[in-house]
């Protein structure tokens, strides 16, 4: 059997054909049986472990790797099944009630000294500092199918990656929570009112971890500052609006008094100007 056909369109990273659900398959199989999943994410796969697996890709289809679409499309996706792959096997890892039952249970999904490898790392406290709720593990939650097992969409599942890449890259005593919201930003893209690909949905709470970030701190105190200048500005308006309101209260005395005045000097007036009309 040959070379499987491919048609990607200019400018496109994915197949748009019939056998585009064979590509994908094939590489979930190549990174099953062929990757080594002891790095902590596509990011660190070595160079050369990388070109092994794309050199296998390159043996299945027929691509043009003259054109850059096509070398990124084939080394986007070897990196999203590797590190779909990844979160696969720490969620079974999650199921053991403890660190020491998930070494003593192993997986059939990867080599025993794969998995203990990657169990030492799940137990590290920088494993878990890193995966500390963020708006990067927010994403993750919105856009996962339960029913499914995998995200709702390769587009998701992409962001999704780029993201825990991008964090994995930054040095280790940068504030976790902070650099997840910034690549969350960075990847996602904002606009007024909510992020793209979160939809039009309330902000959540913050959570405990995030109310000890950096960022959340100096916003809290900037928010504080803030409510304290509106409160004395509402006072200042407050008396204002009071001595306002004692004005013009003084000025229509006022002006029933004067017009209480100019009435009495016309009933008197008038009366004057008719005693003198009775005497002639």
């Amino acid at each position: 059997m040959g070379k499987i056909p491919l048609v990607i369109q200019d400018g496109h990273r994915g197949p748009s054909c019939e056998n585009a659900s064979i590509f994908t398959g094939r590489l979930t199989g190549i990174i099953k049986v062929h990757a080594d999943m002891r790095h902590a994410s596509w990011s660190y796969v070595p160079n050369e472990e990388k070109q092994e697996l794309v050199d296998r890709v390159r043996a299945d289809f027929v691509l043009d790797w003259t054109r850059d679409n096509h070398r990124e499309m084939v080394e986007r996706h070897l990196g999203d099944k590797y590190n779909a792959y990844h979160y696969a096997l720490h969620k079974v890892y999650l199921k053991y009630a403890s660190h020491e039952e998930a070494l003593r249970g192993g997986t059939d999904m990867v080599e025993k000294a794969v998995w203990e490898k990657l169990c030492e790392r799940w137990a590290s406290l920088t494993f878990k500092r890193e995966t500390a709720p963020n708006m990067v593990e927010f994403y993750k939650e919105t856009h996962w199918s339960t029913r499914k097992g995998k995200f709702i969409n390769a587009a998701s599942e992409h962001n999704y990656n780029l993201m825990v890449e991008r964090l994995g890259e930054k040095e280790s005593e940068e504030d976790v929570e902070e650099a997840a919201d910034t690549i969350f930003k960075e990847v996602l893209g904002q606009k007024s009112g909510y992020a793209v690909g979160m939809g039009h949905m309330v902000i959540p709470d913050p959570s405990p971890s995030t109310k000890k970030s950096r960022a959340f701190i100096r916003l809290s105190e900037e928010n504080d500052r803030n409510k304290s200048d509106a409160e004395m500005y509402k006072s200042k308006l407050d008396k204002m609006m009071g001595d306002i309101e004692a004005l013009k209260k003084n000025f229509s005395e006022h002006e029933k008094f004067l017009l209480n005045y100019r009435m009495t000097e016309i009933e008197g007036g008038t009366e004057s100007h008719r005693e003198t009309h009775q005497d002639a």
